[in-house]
């Protein structure tokens, strides 16, 4: 992981990805960023990430049901 001190109106570019991360400010223990990137990048707080991937996890190890598992094409 790379640890990078900021302060407010500075940024870091991540080029090859088109995205540009700037400290908008920071009040105690909170800190404002911003980003700007293409559309095509995801975006999620690491608390929804988070969530996302367990919930995805519970879904993989979940035994489908059988009445609704594929049947073969009759011939």
């Amino acid at each position: 992981m790379l640890v990078l001190s900021r302060t407010p109106g500075e940024t870091i570019h991540l080029p090859e990805l088109g995205v540009t991360i700037t400290i908008i400010g920071s009040r105690g223990n909170r800190t404002k960023v911003g980003i700007r990137a293409p559309e095509t990048i995801r975006i999620l707080r690491g608390e929804l990430d988070d969530r996302t991937d367990r919930r995805t996890t519970d879904l993989v190890a979940e035994r489908p049901d059988e009445r609704f598992a594929p049947r073969p094409l009759p011939r």
